[in-house]
């Protein structure tokens, strides 16, 4: 029945120009420079499917920079999103699941769905094309965008990275911030390593 769930939730991504990818609920659209993502996750229970919508991107210019420097950690192989989050942090909400059960369960999910793209998931599609919307959204420290990210230490890599790109007048600071964020959250000195590499790295950077 998975199969069938994302079949019929997926069905307005394909109006749009986003095609299936072929695995793990996955329906991606191609710009130049990256890959919107529309992501339909399912978990199979006895009597019923639970489904939930991710939205993402991948900057590919982003990802590559970040993997050479990091030396291939896993949150960084080649299928990456450069930022990926739920249909319910985008509503505010920890999270907004759908169970489907029968065909009229299906369509409810479906009408939902559309209206959430045409009023919240479109926009946010095509915002985050856009590097310095993106910056924004990684390097402002809103209420909002905190919950919209899922781990502290890829928002911190990420973030820097594009904060870099960008030109952002307060990077210097921000490393700072991100330095505190990492060190409340005690993550692995690995994980400290390598975003002490990608530091180094972006100060250096120019791209001359």
């Amino acid at each position: 029945m998975e199969a069938e769930v994302i079949s019929q939730l997926g069905a307005f991504c394909t109006t749009d120009g986003f095609k299936f990818s072929g695995a793990n609920g996955q329906f991606t659209r191609h710009f130049p420079g990256g890959v919107q993502s529309i992501i339909i996750s399912t978990t199979q229970y006895e009597h019923d499917v639970v489904a939930e919508i991710h939205l993402g991107i991948r900057l590919v210019r982003i990802e590559n920079m970040i993997y050479n420097v990091t030396k291939g950690l896993k949150e960084f192989e080649s299928n990456s999103h450069t930022i990926l989050t739920s249909m319910g942090r985008l509503l505010g909400k920890r999270f907004h699941r759908y169970t489907c059960q029968n065909e009229a369960d299906l369509f409810h999910a479906k009408v939902s769905i559309e209206e959430f793209m045409n009023d919240h998931g479109w926009y946010f599609l095509n915002q985050i094309t856009d590097l310095s919307q993106l910056h924004g959204l990684f390097n402002t420290f809103s209420e909002y965008n905190n919950q919209l990210f899922y781990n502290d230490y890829i928002r911190a890599i990420k973030g820097l990275t594009i904060a870099r790109l960008v030109d952002y007048k307060s990077y210097h600071e921000l490393i700072g911030t991100y330095e505190t964020l990492l060190e409340r959250a005690n993550y692995p000195e690995s994980y400290r390593s390598s975003y002490d590499a990608l530091t180094l790295f972006l100060e250096n950077y120019s791209e001359n």
